[in-house]
């Protein structure tokens, strides 16, 4: 156990002095096979895209993912790795979801017998920090992880999740929006 927590600390701090991190927030996936569909009300999130604020919020939006593996669980998640105080603030997180309800499309406001770590919250940047990023990620899994709620939403380390939780660093699905309050 000790050793675990000691390979977490240094790999943490590798990414920390290197500002490396397991996942770039600026890119979007290069293969159609790893994009998440992210859609609010009939608005198909383009990952990169810049949006008008009012076009993302207030509702969560479904997420899909066409490639999921039906035999998985999967993490999905929302963050804003802008929020300038808290480094990155934690949106929303759904845990155990599974690859066939994933595969055709989920809501947090609609349960399908996911566990809704964090609430879903909407988008909104503060006035006048210019555009935000909006990560959405899936991260599978073979096993449900059964998390315990997360209320702490800023400083939320998507790193430090990923390899306490033994998921992957790089997603298996993605997308990304910005927008901001004018």
């Amino acid at each position: 156990m000790n050793f675990t927590r000691c390979c977490v600390f240094v790999l943490l701090c590798i990414s920390n002095i290197y500002k490396i991190q397991g996942y770039n927030f600026n890119a979007c996936p290069t293969s159609k096979n790893n994009v998440l569909n992210v859609t609010y009300g009939s608005l198909v999130v383009k990952c990169g895209t810049k949006y008008d604020l009012e076009l993302v919020t207030p509702d969560p939006p479904n997420i899909s993912f066409s490639h999921a593996d039906k035999e998985k669980f999967y993490e999905v998640l929302m963050i804003d790795p802008d929020a300038s105080k808290c480094r990155s603030w934690l949106h929303m997180l759904l845990s155990d979801v599974k690859g066939s309800d994933l595969q055709n499309g989920i809501s947090a406001n609609v349960n399908t017998g996911f566990n809704v770590v964090t609430e879903y919250m909407s988008p909104g940047p503060p006035k006048g920090a210019g555009y935000h990023r909006y990560i959405q990620a899936a991260f599978g899994h073979e096993e449900p992880l059964n998390l315990e709620k997360i209320t702490q939403r800023c400083g939320f380390d998507i790193d430090l999740f990923s390899i306490t939780h033994n998921l992957h660093l790089i997603p298996d699905a993605n997308n990304m929006f910005k927008t901001q309050t004018k």
